[in-house]
């Protein structure tokens, strides 16, 4: 492990320090280290000589930045634009959906009105204009006792990353992308640190791995059969034993399809790196794909849809296939892919026929079934 101080331009304390070696799930749901999430998702940077004059540019361009506040045109006043917010922010596109733009304004209200305090911004935009979309960002961040925040938007991010990391090292990745969010910020409502929460999953884990491997199967079974009885393929394995553990809500999240059509959905993309369509998601399950086979099947898809493509392009084909395309194929029957499969394979073994009886005519021997002359 690796760790590497991190800086930005709001943040040169350099107290924030990510690991270049342990993957986590970044906010667009694909695996990568979380020094990479840290520079992709939160604008830090390694280097504090790059994030200081970014910090130096800003507030240049800040005391560059000076307009009418209010209605009086003979009133100067401190103004800051939304683009400026966005940079200042980065969380705010990555993580803040539809409510980025109301956080934004609520920003640039208290700042203006503040004449340029950026604690008195960030009040009005957590507290403020802003406070039910902000609420809705960062569920439960706010104690609802003291009205004060129980940590920094930052903090909360790298919790949510630490929580998604735990249940993807525990074979939970489509559980987190799914539900991971949500889950999460039940446990900040609880209070619930996330150093006490791998404690939680480790105890829970180390005892389902002792139970008998019959009653762990039939178990699992039973599970399987309810779902089924309700017209769910839920496809639960041992890891889905340990999610229903941690959530007593799972079931119903099984049930409405929640969980499953997600775990696939987010497979996929970790193989692949593309999104799945939920068509075939759906004609995936209702096929009887288990979510805990589903890794290595995909797996094969995908080496399988890059030879084959690689042979196209060699045959001068305009066919370029996707593990979804043979999915369709192998699974579902699809004919055209099929026929595209076939084709490029009898080409492959038509040149391969081809090769071998050039060479074995050079050696004087036999080509093909006739003897060489």
């Amino acid at each position: 492990m690796a760790l590497v101080t991190l800086y930005r331009r709001d943040d040169l304390s350099g107290n924030v320090k990510a690991d270049d070696t342990k993957l986590t799930m970044g906010d667009d749901g694909v695996m990568r280290t979380e020094l990479e999430n840290f520079k992709l998702f939160a604008g830090y940077k390694e280097d504090k000589g790059v994030a200081e004059n970014e910090a130096k540019a800003y507030e240049s361009n800040q005391n560059q930045n000076t307009a009418t506040a209010g209605s009086d045109p003979d009133k100067d006043g401190a103004v800051i634009t939304r683009e400026q917010v966005f940079n200042l922010l980065p969380w705010l596109q990555k993580f803040a959906g539809n409510d980025a733009d109301t956080l934004v304004d609520a920003y640039v209200k208290g700042f203006i009105e503040s004449d340029g305090q950026a604690t008195q911004a960030l009040a009005e935009m957590r507290f403020g204009e802003g406070s039910e979309a902000y609420s809705r960002v960062f569920v439960n961040i706010i104690d609802p006792e003291t009205g004060a925040l129980k940590m920094t938007e930052t903090e909360y991010l790298a919790g949510l990353e630490d929580f998604n990391t735990i249940l993807t090292q525990n074979d939970l990745a489509g559980y987190a992308a799914s539900l991971g969010r949500e889950k999460y910020a039940t446990l900040v409502g609880l209070d619930v640190a996330m150093p006490e929460f791998a404690k939680r999953v480790k105890s829970i884990k180390g005892v389902i791995d002792m139970v008998d491997e019959e009653l762990k199967a039939a178990t699992i079974a039973t599970y399987n059969d309810y779902f089924a009885s309700q017209g769910v393929a839920a496809g639960l394995d041992e890891a889905g034993l340990l999610a229903i553990a941690l959530d007593p809500n799972l079931n119903s999240d099984i049930l409405s399809g929640r969980i499953n059509s997600a775990e696939l959905g987010a497979i996929y993309e970790g193989v692949t790196e593309q999104k799945l369509g939920l068509g075939t998601v759906q004609k995936l399950l209702g096929a009887g794909i288990k979510v805990g086979q589903a890794e290595k099947q995909f797996e094969v898809a995908a080496q399988s849809a890059r030879l084959l493509s690689s042979a196209a392009r060699r045959q001068r084909r305009a066919t370029t296939l996707s593990a979804e395309n043979v999915l369709e194929a192998s699974i579902f029957g699809d004919q055209e892919t099929l026929s595209q499969i076939q084709a490029i394979q009898n080409q492959i073994a038509s040149a391969s026929t081809a090769v071998l009886g050039a060479i074995r005519t050079q050696t004087g021997a036999v080509t093909g079934l006739t003897e060489a002359t």
